[in-house]
């Protein structure tokens, strides 16, 4: 247990999960731009949705995570 301890007050791991914290918002952002969704919209939202795997309750994000296409009409 203090290996874990250990590991997750690691200088490696913090930043591990910042950098996934801010890849995802930088994701979402992307998802509100017609032109990058009709593109790239599938893969956006694969990403967008691994990121929160480790959260556990992928079904609670926001619908828009959900969806993948935010410009569904």
């Amino acid at each position: 247990m203090i290996r874990l301890g250990r590991f997750v007050d690691s200088y490696f791991f913090q930043n591990f999960v910042l950098a996934v914290i801010v890849l995802a918002a930088i994701l979402i952002g992307l998802e509100t731009s017609r032109d990058l969704v009709a593109d790239y919209g599938a893969i956006l939202h694969t990403i967008v949705v691994v990121c929160f795997l480790p959260v556990g309750h992928v079904d609670e994000l926001p619908c828009f995570v959900q969806a993948g296409d935010l410009h569904a009409e």
